[in-house]
């Protein structure tokens, strides 16, 4: 299941880097580094997600599957994206219906696949 998403890094300069999510090495430290906005840009249907990172802090990018692909359940994948500052991870989620949810983990995915099991 490939992803949804790649990433647009906007630098402390002004230049703008784009970074295949499913590619080894997009995390380059001295990139993220700069990173001043960071941004989801989507390869389908799905909502664009733009966050402004703080100085000091980290851009992040994580996805997670719901799901099994040998179960009667057609798996699905959440994105999520934020920043890393002062020891803390603040999450920005994208669910396959293009909603958005703020915070640690996306409860309304949780909903969506008990919907889903039901069907």
């Amino acid at each position: 299941m490939p992803f949804a998403y790649f990433a647009e890094a906007e630098l402390d300069d002004g230049s703008r880097v784009a970074l295949d999510l499913e590619e080894h090495g997009w995390a380059d430290k001295e990139l993220l580094a700069r990173t001043v906005r960071w941004s989801l840009i989507p390869r389908t249907g799905l909502p664009l997600v733009v966050v402004n990172i703080p100085p000091g802090g980290k851009p992040v990018f994580k996805s997670r599957v719901y799901g099994t692909l040998n179960g009667p359940e057609v798996p699905f994948r959440c994105y999520a994206t934020g920043f890393h500052l002062h020891g803390r991870t603040f999450w920005t989620w994208v669910l396959p219906n293009g909603s958005i949810e703020v915070g640690d983990d996306p409860s309304l995915a949780d909903l969506q696949f008990a919907e889903m099991r039901k069907r």
